[in-house]
């Protein structure tokens, strides 16, 4: 996954000794919160950021967040009410509250009531939190693009707990060394979510989830595979002459997941 990096180096000088102007930025205020100086800026396009520090800023940080801040300014579909840099021993954290984020003419806004947090260490990345439903469902990730970004919190919004499970199996293969043991792991994790799409596909007028009984795959999974010829309604009639009870919607997408017929 690409990762957007930036490098410049510099010396370290006094949050309020810093030249504003010399980065065409305009100081708008400046003042303590909790014992922190804060600095409120604006560029000349009247793109309004803080900055926050608790000790010293250096020529670095100025360099890196005013890249991170182009980036951010130029974004059009992600559009903050506030924008605040922190810097930290660390590296630098950034909060973005944002007034609308639209994508495919949704505004996502409504389910980030806490924000947007990135982080910059050696890049750029993103790690915060949308609810949805009842659902609270972590995004995280090297930033790429806000495409790329969107998208994602697209799929958050629209299949929940799907986006969850493939999180937590990220994280799991991740501690998993053994070969034999990621493989056994990405086979179990296959076949659940092979019938979590299956109720989701199957889902009533009401939206709500349908699962497809274990059996029932299973059959229509063995007489495709005995007999790799048979159509969808050889299948279905097969089954019914066995008197099992399911419907053609159900043998049909149970093909279309498995076999993608």
């Amino acid at each position: 996954m690409k990762r957007i990096i930036f490098f410049i180096v510099g010396i370290y000088t006094s949050l309020w000794a810093i030249d504003w102007q010399a980065y065409n930025l305009e100081v708008v205020s400046s003042t303590n919160k909790n014992a922190v100086p804060v600095v409120v800026v604006r560029d000349q396009q009247g793109f309004v950021f803080s900055v926050e520090n608790t000790n010293l800023l250096s020529e670095k940080h100025i360099g890196t967040l005013l890249q991170v801040k182009e980036v951010m300014a130029k974004w059009t579909r992600i559009v903050p009410e506030s924008l605040s840099f922190l810097l930290t021993e660390n590296g630098m954290d950034i909060l973005l509250l944002p007034k609308v984020v639209i994508y495919r003419g949704q505004d996502i806004a409504p389910y980030i009531p806490s924000g947007m947090r990135f982080f910059w260490r050696v890049g750029l990345v993103y790690d915060f939190r949308m609810i949805v439903g009842t659902n609270l469902v972590r995004i995280r990730g090297s930033y790429e693009s806000e495409e790329e970004l969107l998208a994602r919190m697209q799929r958050a919004v629209m299949y929940p707990t799907l986006y969850m499970r493939s999180e937590d199996m990220d994280i799991l293969l991740q501690k998993v060394e053994s070969v034999e043991e990621r493989q056994v792991i990405l086979e179990a994790e296959n076949v659940a979510l092979k019938k979590l799409w299956l109720a989701y596909l199957n889902r009533n007028l009401f939206g709500q989830l349908r699962p497809i009984a274990d059996d029932k795959i299973e059959k229509v999974v063995s007489l495709k595979k005995t007999h790799p010829h048979w159509g969808r309604k050889d299948i279905y009639h097969n089954l019914l002459s066995e008197g099992v009870k399911i419907s053609q919607k159900e043998v049909d997408l149970i093909l279309l997941v498995y076999f993608g017929e």
